[in-house]
């Protein structure tokens, strides 16, 4: 979904490896996804604890999806 923006190529290459997701991660910290009636991923989010403060660590929607209120369902 970054890609969804204008951003330049050279810059969604370089974080690419910044938002990989492991299964560690997926272990640690609270997830939620979002699906649609045929079971299909259309958003993930997640939680991560910094210090004594927790932060959506991670919002993503598929770029089709976007602009729906299915971002802010997953973070509710």
């Amino acid at each position: 979904s970054k890609a969804y923006w204008p951003w330049p190529e050279q810059y969604l290459a370089a974080a690419l490896p910044l938002l990989r997701i492991s299964a560690e991660y997926l272990e640690e910290n609270p997830c939620a996804v979002a699906m649609d009636s045929d079971g299909t991923v259309v958003a993930f989010g997640s939680l991560a604890p910094v210090g004594e403060r927790v932060y959506v660590d991670h919002l993503w929607v598929s770029p089709d999806r976007i602009g729906l209120g299915i971002g802010r369902r997953v973070c509710a």
